[in-house]
């Protein structure tokens, strides 16, 4: 259990049985669409072409986990794919990708959609199969991940990125957020600990990558009373919380920076 009485945010259940081939894609506006697969340890993306850009536009990076043991679907990925439908706006431009749950193969991607995007904000989502609340996960942890993935493999060191820091902070003010939208129809709470297990390693690389502008947003399982509609509807309101928060939070470091320089 969580301290503070919370509830327990858990992974499925490990799965150490042998891998299948994973597929995933980036799901991206009427211009362009980058298709693409990870299979047999090999991470092949199609198209390069880059979004022609407004200057007001931003990029917002949503990531769901793929299948994983009883879930053919992931209902991270269902989540995601609903927030997505729904939008944030016409000033923000999503991309949406399914990550494996593979240690290597998500390391790979990050470190790939980081460099190559360069999003405003990233949004990890994934299952914590003991809750019935949305948790807001504040910052990400470096070592400790000795549980296998779907291929039976621990990360080397058994951590994020060696020689990095024990945990690395989100920009992002979690538990603000969690007062502002406490009249949701679920219940929204925030944690400092992700489950040192794929949620909490692609979370803490995307931090490390992204310069701590990214967030971990662990949903409920779905059922007939939590639908995917209601959760994609309070994602948005999340995630254009974030976006708000992020922007004051970058208003102000630039501030700072334009008076030292005086």
């Amino acid at each position: 259990m969580k301290s503070g009485g919370r509830e327990e945010a858990e992974t499925p259940t490990r799965n150490s049985q042998a891998e299948w081939p994973v597929l995933f894609y980036v799901i991206q506006d009427s211009n362009t669409e980058t298709c693409g697969s990870v299979e047999d340890g090999e991470v092949t993306v199609g198209s390069s072409q880059r979004f022609p850009m407004d200057s007001s536009s931003q990029l917002v990076l949503l990531t769901g986990f793929g299948p994983f043991r009883q879930y053919v679907t992931n209902p991270s990925w269902t989540a995601v794919q609903e927030l997505k439908k729904l939008g944030l706006g016409e000033n923000v431009r999503l991309e949406a990708v399914e990550l494996p749950v593979h240690y290597r193969r998500t390391q790979e991607l990050l470190a790939r959609m980081w460099e190559t995007q360069q999003p405003q904000l990233a949004v990890h989502v994934g299952v914590a199969t003991a809750s019935k609340l949305i948790i807001l996960e504040q910052l990400a942890k470096n070592n400790g991940y000795k549980d296998c993935d779907v291929s039976g493999v621990c990360p080397v060191g058994n951590c994020c990125v060696e020689g990095g820091p024990e945990k690395i902070e989100s920009l992002i003010n979690m538990r603000a957020i969690c007062k502002k939208l406490s009249g949701t129809d679920i219940g929204i709470i925030y944690s400092k600990d992700a489950g040192r297990y794929l949620c909490d390693y692609a979370y803490y690389l995307s931090l490390h990558h992204g310069n701590r502008k990214a967030a971990f947003i662990h949903i409920p399982h779905l059922n007939d009373r939590i639908t995917a509609e209601i959760i994609g509807k309070t994602l948005q309101l999340i995630v254009q919380e974030m976006l708000g928060q992020l922007e004051s939070v970058l208003h102000c470091e630039r501030a700072v920076l334009g008076k030292s320089v005086r």
